[in-house]
């Protein structure tokens, strides 16, 4: 989908197709109903909310049956009505990802800034939006989007994601900006992960030594899980800078 056809405005009318094998008849129905009621104004506002969630439930009977598309079509529809359905807009950017067509990011990343301008809390749309700044070489905004993702994540951080952003920070040349960020986060959140990446990024600038007493420091924490452990023992043992080439390949 074109980012000039995801941007027009989109009919209220819907159209009235032959049966659709693939929308349930009692949704076609619901919706042109509606719809009719559409071509005698005033409209109220329950109906304009019932129209939104039926054209959002056949987004969803559409995806069931593949036809992602059209689907995304749907939900573009349902939101022109309702734009303030934080879900939406993530499943909106989640079917258009699933297209795997370059052309159709533009429209999962306006997607995903809803999400965030609705809630900028929601974690999962952030970190689609910093996978998808990657993908097309935007370093620096993907290193905001992972700084507040973490930042956000009460749970506690995935390795996965952290070791991104060091690995963006080494390549981006940030290695002190990276360091207060991840000092910051240990001492916030005590979480060694950020202690791991602290230690990686000061092996990258060429401070081994230094690099040595944080890995240091890990293995003689108490609270440390003992895979954390093993993992600060086996790079303080062998790490060098070029175990970071398979994450940068990635990167680029």
């Amino acid at each position: 989908m074109s980012p000039e056809a995801w941007s027009a405005p989109r009919a209220v009318l819907a159209p009235a197709p032959a049966a659709d094998a693939s929308i349930p008849p009692e949704l076609a129905a619901t919706e042109a109903n509606l719809a009719e009621q559409f071509r005698h104004p005033p409209i109220s506002l329950d109906a304009l909310d019932r129209l939104a969630e039926v054209r959002a439930r056949i987004a969803e009977a559409l995806a069931r049956a593949g036809e992602t598309e059209r689907a995304g079509e749907y939900l573009l529809a349902s939101l022109d009505l309702a734009p303030e359905h934080g879900d939406r807009w993530q499943r909106l950017g989640d079917l258009a990802l699933l297209s795997g067509r370059v052309e159709d990011r533009a429209l999962a990343e306006h997607a995903y800034r809803q999400v965030l301008s609705l809630d900028p809390a929601q974690n999962a749309a952030r970190i689609k939006l910093a996978s998808l700044a990657i993908a097309r070489h935007g370093y620096p905004e993907a290193v905001r989007h992972l700084e507040i993702a973490l930042a956000y994540d009460e749970a506690g951080p995935e390795w996965l994601q952290v070791a991104t952003l060091t690995g963006l920070y080494a390549l981006t040349g940030q290695i002190d900006q990276g360091r207060k960020y991840f000092s910051r986060m240990a001492r916030a959140t005590g979480d060694d992960r950020f202690v791991l990446a602290d230690a990686i990024l000061l092996q990258v600038s060429g401070d081994g030594k230094g690099a040595a007493k944080r890995l240091k420091d890990i293995q003689e924490g108490s609270i440390t899980p003992d895979l954390l452990k093993r993992y600060a023992d086996q790079l303080r043992g062998e790490f060098t800078p070029g175990l970071l080439d398979g994450l940068f390949k990635w990167l680029k």
